[in-house]
C-alpha cells in the first residue's frame, strides 16, 4: 500500500512519463519539466520549451473513502480506512521564446501521450527506478512511496473545466493566461499509520460449528468455480504448503487439460499446477507442492482453471477466479529474549510485503533493513513496550495469519500450545 510520499510520487511519475513519451516521438524538443504554481512556472526569464505540471486540488475519493483494504483489515477487526485521494492537475505548455505555436505543438504531444497511456502502471514505476533520466533523489522517492504495490491502479483522465473556472484560476495567481489541459489522477491510496486491533479467532460458528451455509441457484453451462475447500478450513484462515485444495463447482470436466493457476500481486508469473486424473464434473483437487517453497509467497491469491486444448492455444477456456489465502507456517522453534522474539516461517517473506507479529491482540510491525536479502524465513521482532506475561503468537503476512487453532483428540477446537510464549520482565 502507498504511504504519505504517494502524492509526490504521482507528480514525479507524470514528469517521467511525459519526458519519455516526448523523447520517443521526437516531434517536439522538450527541454524542461517543472511542477510549480502558475505564477512561478515562467519566472527568471525562462524561454525554453517547457511543461509545467501544477497540482491544484486534492479531493477524497468517494468510492474508497469508507472501505477497508481486504488484505489489511479482516472481518471482526478494527482499523482506519486508507486515505483515498483524487489529484487534479493543470498541465501548461510553454514554447521556446514564448512562441504560442510551439507551445501548442508541445501541448498536443502531451495530450496524445496521456491519451495513449492513461495509467501509471507498476512496470512504469520499475522502469523509472532504473532510468538514468531520473535523479537519485526522485528514484528514492518512488521506491519509498510503495506506489507500485497499491491494490488499485492509478488512472489518468482528462477533466473538463469551464472557461470561468480556468479564468479564475489564472486570475488567482495573477499570471498571464496560457492554454492548458486539466487531468484527474485517481485513485491514490495512502495507508493509515494506525495499527489494526486484531481479536483472537472464533473457535466455533453456528450450531456444532457447521459455519455458514450457502446454496447457489443458477447453473451456467460453462466451467464455474463456486467454492474452495481444504482440510482444517474451519480452524485455519488459509492454506499451507502441502495441503490438498479442492475446487468445487460445475462443468469442471470440460474438454481440454485443466490447469490450476495461482496469481499473487507480487509475483510476475502465475504458478500453475496440473490436475491429475480421474476428474470430476463437480470437484478438482490439487496438492500444493512443498519441494519449491521459495516459489511461493504468503498472502492472498486468485485461483482459476485454464483448459488447454491441442491446436487451440488462443481459444483456451478459462473459468472464473476465486480468492484464497496461503498462510505462513511457523516452526515450533520460537525464541524469546528480554527485548526480541525470533521465529522461522515458510514460505519466506520478501520486501514489499506487510509483515507483523501478533502477540495476543497486539500487532508489532516487522522492521525491514535496507540491506535485507530478497527473501527471509527467519524474522526478529522488537518487544519494546510489551509487558511481561504469556501470549499467543501469530505471524501476519499481507493480512493472512499463521494457524493458531488445532483440533484436540476429543474433537474440540483449541489453541496450539506450541505457539504460546512467555515474555519475561524487562521487555519494556
Amino acid at each position: 500500500m502507498s504511504n504519505a510520499l504517494a502524492i509526490a510520487a504521482v507528480t514525479t511519475m507524470l514528469d517521467y512519463l511525459l519526458t519519455q513519451a516526448l523523447a520517443r516521438s521526437g516531434a517536439v524538443n522538450l527541454e524542461s519539466v517543472t511542477a510549480k504554481p502558475l505564477d512561478k512556472a515562467r519566472e527568471g526569464g525562462d524561454s525554453n520549451n517547457q511543461i509545467n505540471i501544477f497540482l491544484y486540488q486534492l479531493l477524497p475519493n468517494a468510492a474508497w473513502r469508507n472501505q477497508d483494504i481486504p488484505s489489511r483489515v479482516r472481518p471482526g477487526e478494527t482499523g482506519r480506512a486508507p486515505l483515498a485521494l483524487t489529484l487534479s492537475y493543470l498541465i501548461t505548455a510553454y514554447g521556446k521564446n514564448n512562441d504560442d505555436i510551439e507551445g501548442q505543438r508541445l501541448l498536443g504531444s502531451v495530450m496524445q501521450s496521456l491519451h495513449d497511456r492513461p495509467e501509471i502502471r507498476p512496470r512504469d514505476i520499475e522502469q523509472a527506478l532504473g532510468s538514468a533520466n531520473l535523479s537519485p533523489d526522485k528514484q528514492e522517492l518512488l521506491a519509498s512511496s510503495n506506489l507500485k504495490n497499491q491494490i488499485d491502479r492509478v488512472r489518468i483522465t482528462p477533466q473538463i473545466l469551464s472557461v470561468e473556472e480556468v479564468s479564475k484560476m489564472w486570475a488567482t495567481f495573477q499570471a498571464p493566461y496560457r492554454i492548458s489541459a486539466a487531468y484527474e489522477v485517481s485513485v491514490v491510496l495512502i495507508d493509515s499509520a494506525m495499527p489494526v486491533k486484531a481479536a483472537l479467532p472464533v473457535l466455533a460458528q453456528g450450531s456444532g460449528g457447521r459455519g455458514v451455509m450457502v446454496q447457489a441457484d443458477l447453473t451456467p453451462p460453462f466451467p464455474m468455480l463456486e467454492a474452495l475447500t481444504w482440510p482444517g478450513q474451519q480452524q485455519r484462515a488459509g492454506l499451507s504448503l502441502g495441503d490438498r485444495l479442492a475446487l468445487l463447482g460445475h462443468h469442471l470436466n470440460s474438454p481440454g487439460e485443466p490447469i490450476v493457476r495461482f496469481r499473487h500481486p507480487q509475483l510476475r508469473q502465475s504458478l500453475e499446477l496440473r490436475v491429475q486424473p480421474p476428474l470430476s464434473d463437480n470437484e478438482i483437487t490439487v496438492v500444493l507442492p512443498t519441494d519449491e517453497p521459495s516459489a511461493w509467497l504468503a498472502g492472498f491469491y486468485t485461483v482459476d482453471l485454464r483448459y488447454e486444448q491441442a491446436g487451440a492455444e488462443r481459444s483456451a477456456q478459462v473459468s472464473n477466479a476465486l480468492s484464497v489465502a496461503i498462510a505462513p507456517t511457523l516452526t515450533s522453534n520460537i525464541s524469546v529474549t528480554s527485548n526480541r522474539l525470533t521465529l522461522e516461517c515458510s514460505p519466506s517473506v520478501q520486501p514489499g510485503q506487510q509483515v507483523s507479529l501478533l502477540l495476543g491482540s497486539r500487532e508489532i510491525a516487522f522492521e525491514w533493513e535496507p540491506d535485507e536479502p530478497e527473501a527471509l524465513n527467519r524474522l526478529s521482532f522488537s518487544l519494546t513496550g510489551v509487558g511481561s506475561g504469556a501470549y499467543w503468537v501469530r505471524l501476519r503476512v499481507d493480512g493472512v495469519d499463521s494457524a493458531l487453532v488445532v483440533r484436540s483428540p476429543d474433537g474440540q477446537l483449541a489453541f496450539n500450545p506450541a505457539y504460546r510464549v512467555t515474555v519475561p520482565e524487562g521487555a519494556e
